[in-house]
């Protein structure tokens, strides 16, 4: 398993960094005020991870991390709104009202779990990972397999979907955008194997031990699936729980224009069934 505190840092990338080092160092001399706050906002978010490699600080400020470096202002105000967030939940943390629309979810989802699989194998042969999206942040979306036992809206859950991966594949250790929603996931098919599992800094959960893992997907993390099968998991999006549930709501609907618009960005490397 990858560890990323004993990452050993190679030479030639020291190098390569040299430059986004420059860059940095330009941003300071020019704009030395709001470089300085912004470094220090990101190194109070950078540290929920509790990663302090190089490796990982160089994934969050110069790699894919770098827009929820950007945006770690708002993510830092969130949170004020908000509960305190561990990064990794149980479903007892949630309300009930947010458990209610999980389970009904997760069984309409599993309803259909063999129509779900005949689509993956059908068009995943020949790639990496694949997504079927059945609503993008309350948007319904066009899919192979139809959901109608699914009400029309739900209050938390905002996105659902079904993420696929091919034998012998993993993604990057990688970063989501913002703290307003956290990320369901429920494996449809446990896999009674150690070589299924995501990572969430130094925390890792094998799907065989438990099918539903609820995260905070700002933090850094990395799916893997290093079996011969295909792996099958929900992906859902809810809410963030808070007091202020109607404000959340308000500057989620704000940001749903924004999400609906640059979708591809997030999932570029995905093959998206329709």
């Amino acid at each position: 398993m990858a560890s990323l505190t004993a990452a050993p840092i190679k030479p030639k990338k020291l190098v390569r960094d040299s430059g986004k080092l420059l860059v940095l160092a330009g941003l300071i001399y020019f704009l030395p005020i709001l470089t300085l706050v912004y470094l220090g906002l990101g190194v109070i978010d950078f540290s929920r991870n509790k990663l302090f490699s190089y490796y990982a600080l160089n994934r969050y400020f110069f790699g894919n991390g770098l827009l929820t470096w950007l945006v770690s202002p708002f993510n830092l105000c969130i949170d004020l709104l908000c509960a305190r967030n561990p990064g990794i939940h149980r479903l007892a943390d949630l309300p009930e009202p947010c458990v209610r629309e999980l389970q009904t979810v997760f069984a309409a989802l599993s309803e259909k779990k063999a129509e779900i699989a005949a689509a993956f194998k059908e068009n995943l042969e020949t790639n990496r990972r694949g997504m079927i999206f059945f609503r993008w942040y309350d948007r319904d979306i066009a899919s192979p397999v139809t959901i109608g036992s699914l009400p029309r809206r739900f209050d938390y859950v905002k996105t659902i979907g079904i993420s696929c991966f091919n034998t012998q594949e993993s993604t990057s250790w990688h970063f989501g955008p913002t703290r307003v929603t956290f990320r369901v996931l429920y494996n449809l098919e446990p896999p009674q194997s150690e070589q299924v599992y995501i990572q969430v800094g130094d925390t890792t959960h094998y799907w065989r031990d438990d099918p539903l893992f609820i995260f905070d997907d700002t933090l850094m993390h990395r799916s893997v699936n290093l079996s011969d099968d295909l792996r099958y998991c929900a992906f859902i999006d809810i809410l963030r729980p808070s007091h202020f549930h109607a404000v959340l709501q308000a500057i989620l609907g704000g940001l749903q224009i924004v999400f609906l618009n640059i979708n591809r960005l997030f999932y570029r490397n995905w093959v998206m069934l329709k």
